[in-house]
């Protein structure tokens, strides 16, 4: 659908100018990617680049858990609910309240 939008040369133009150039009157809103570009020259990334790493690393490792426990079945903190009859309310309750620490 996109390639349709962009097939004509109005449309190319136009979405060139939209995403390299676009200024909004209201600062909040987007802005073109060459503003955003020239601000990062001018003054910087919000953190060092090692500190976004290892942010990004660390959240892509917890996310690669949450996948793993997802795969294999139920999270370790559901498992013993599971057969709920044969235990004591704490024993049910304790892990209930795990998953929303």
């Amino acid at each position: 659908m996109m390639a349709a939008r962009l097939g004509k040369k109005a449309n190319r133009g136009r979405f060139v100018n939209r995403f390299w150039y676009h200024t909004p009157d209201d600062p909040d809103a987007w802005h073109g990617l060459l503003s955003v570009l020239k601000d990062y020259e001018k003054n910087g990334p919000d953190r060092p680049w090692p500190v976004a790493v290892a942010h990004f690393r660390a959240v892509q490792s917890r996310m690669n858990a949450i996948r793993a426990e997802r795969s294999t079945g139920d999270p370790p903190a559901v498992q013993p609910l599971r057969n709920p009859c044969s235990r004591s309310p704490a024993t049910i309750i304790d892990p209930v309240l795990a998953i929303f620490q």
